[in-house]
C-alpha cells in the first residue's frame, strides 16, 4: 500500500472507494491484490475498508466502518435505525448488529439489497453530517431502532436522555408525529436516562414486561 492510499485512508477514517483508489494509483488488478493480501476489505461493490482498521475494531466499530464505506458512495442516503445508533456512538449490543440500515432523504422506497436494508425515507431536517456521511439524529435513530428491537431502542434512548441529546417528552412527541408503532411508543415512555448501562435498560424493560414497578432510581 503506497503513501497516497495510506493518507487517504487516514483522512477518511479507514474507508475508501474505487475513485479514490484510482487517484492513489490503483487500478482494478492492483486493488484486487490489496484485497487478496488483506490490506483492504471489500464490503460492497466499489467500497473498501482498511484491513488493519477493520480487524482492530470491536463489533460496533466494524459495523460503523462498513456503514460509512457504503453510505459514502450513495448520494442522498442517510444511515438510520440500529446502524445510526452505532454511528452516533450510542451503546449497541453486538447481538443486535447485522444489516447496514439506510434511508433515502426526502423520498424513496423501502427495499433490501444484499447486506443493505433501505427503510422508508427520512426528513432532511432529521439528518446531519457525521464523519463524512449523513446520519439521522440520535433520538430518531433510537426510536426507529426500537421498531426492530425494543432492547436496542431503549438502550439507545436512555443514553440519549442521559447525555442530554433529547428529553422523554421529545421522544414521545417524535414517536407520535412519526406514526411509529407500539414498540417505539413504549420505549419513549420508558426512557429516563437514569440507567447507566445497557444491562440496566434491559432489566427495566424486562421488569416492565412482567408488570413489576422498578425503584425510583430507574
Amino acid at each position: 500500500m503506497n503513501e497516497l492510499l495510506r493518507l487517504r485512508l487516514l483522512a477518511n477514517s479507514g474507508v475508501v472507494h474505487t475513485a479514490e483508489l484510482a487517484a492513489a494509483g490503483y487500478d482494478r488488478h492492483a486493488t484486487r491484490a490489496l484485497v487478496k493480501s488483506g490490506e483492504l476489505v471489500r464490503v460492497r461493490a466499489g467500497s473498501f475498508v482498511g484491513g488493519d482498521t477493520l480487524r482492530a475494531g470491536h463489533a460496533a466499530g466494524r459495523h460503523v466502518l462498513t456503514c460509512r464505506s457504503i453510505a459514502r458512495r450513495l448520494h442522498g442516503y442517510a444511515v438510520t435505525d440500529l446502524s445510526a445508533v452505532a454511528c452516533r456512538d450510542l451503546p449497541v449490543l453486538a447481538a443486535d448488529i447485522g444489516l447496514v440500515h439506510l434511508a433515502q432523504v426526502g423520498s424513496g422506497r423501502a427495499r433490501r439489497s444484499g447486506v443493505v436494508r433501505v427503510h422508508p425515507p427520512v426528513e432532511a431536517s432529521e439528518v446531519l453530517p457525521h464523519q463524512g456521511v449523513l446520519v439521522v439524529i440520535p433520538e430518531v435513530a433510537a426510536l426507529r431502532a426500537a421498531e426492530r428491537s425494543m432492547r436496542a431502542g431503549l438502550t439507545a434512548a436512555d443514553a440519549c436522555v442521559r447525555r442530554r441529546l433529547t428529553t422523554p417528552a421529545r421522544l414521545l412527541a417524535l414517536a407520535e408525529s412519526h406514526h411509529l408503532g407500539f414498540a417505539a411508543h413504549r420505549v419513549a415512555g420508558l426512557a429516563t436516562g437514569l440507567s447507566e448501562s445497557p444491562s440496566e435498560s434491559w432489566t427495566r424493560l424486562v421488569l416492565d414486561g412482567l408488570g413489576v414497578v422498578p425503584s425510583s432510581r430507574w
